[in-house]
């Protein structure tokens, strides 16, 4: 590579770099070329001839971002081949630390949210990028409840799980107003947070887990209007497979028992470095509750 090409790759990433940054701030209408140009200490003509124009250089800062989200997935599912529960936490946890440790990923999420609240051209291409995780996010999911990565009930799952993660990127500045002392920036209350988000969302994927006898299945109307109106369908199981279904012997009852107390343990460590006062508004809740049960 000559200098003169390796001066163009560097201002092209730099451009990149201020432009999501700008994006992230004020979305695609607001942001300005002169203003990205102004932070990648380039001259206002480089937007178009390395991109084409503010839509083209708004589309590459999507892909080069989504292409940096595709590695933690796959080396999540690689690092945990056969504990679906652990390869859950790990991409959980990997989330959040992506999104709040800065850099890139830390502007991506912010870019995204506009794009979701304000659709561009460009919002074929990112569908598009996401794929691949999509997949292997549903797929790791439909293991751990039995189900197929296209089935309806696996992908609400998924839905439910990404709504909480994100949640606390979209509602930062309200959540600094309602639990100021929560600090996402802190790492220990960041992973008491994500410790919470997959045992509550595992706990409903119990529900969902589809054992022998058991047959769960979730039928969604293709017409909106009808599925707002009557929601889902669930075909539950019948009594006879009921019956059949729900005697465990004694040493399954009890490895469950014991595995269930180990996550307990796992959890409540992790929740005791949330900040205090969570603590002590549960405690004067329930203070609170035995006061009016008092004769």
């Amino acid at each position: 590579m000559t200098n003169d090409q390796g001066s163009v790759a560097v201002t092209r990433e730099k451009l990149i770099e201020a432009a999501g940054q700008v994006f992230a701030e004020a979305g695609f209408e607001a942001a300005t070329v002169r203003e990205i140009c102004s932070r990648a200490g380039a001259n206002v003509a480089a937007v178009n001839y390395h991109f084409g124009d503010k839509l083209g250089l708004y589309t590459e800062v999507l892909k080069s971002s989504m292409s940096a989200q595709q590695a933690p997935a796959k080396n999540t599912n690689a690092a945990h081949p056969s504990d679906l529960r652990a390869a859950l936490r790990a991409l959980v946890y990997e989330w959040f630390k992506r999104i709040y440790e800065g850099g890139r990923p830390a502007w991506f999420a912010r870019v995204m949210a506009h794009e979701m609240a304000r659709p561009t051209p460009a919002l074929d291409r990112v569908a598009e990028a996401m794929g691949p995780n999509y997949l292997r996010f549903r797929t790791l999911v439909g293991k751990l409840i039995g189900r197929g990565p296209n089935d309806a009930r696996t992908r609400m799952c998924v839905h439910s799980v990404i709504g909480q993660i994100l949640h606390y990127v979209q509602s930062s500045s309200m959540l600094a107003r309602l639990w100021p002392d929560l600090k996402l920036d802190n790492e220990q209350q960041r992973r008491a947070i994500a410790d919470h988000i997959v045992e509550f969302s595992l706990a409903g994927m119990k529900s969902f887990t589809r054992q022998k006898g058991v047959g769960w299945r979730v039928t969604v109307p293709t017409d909106i209007s009808t599925a707002a109106a009557t929601g889902c369908s669930v075909r539950v199981r019948s009594a006879a497979s009921s019956a059949a279904g729900t005697t465990r012997p004694a040493s399954a009852r009890n490895a469950g028992s014991a595995a269930g107390d180990t996550r307990r343990t796992a959890f409540a460590n992790s929740a005791a470095s949330l900040p205090a006062n969570t603590t002590r508004n549960a405690d004067a809740r329930t203070a609170g509750r035995r006061g009016r049960n008092a004769p």
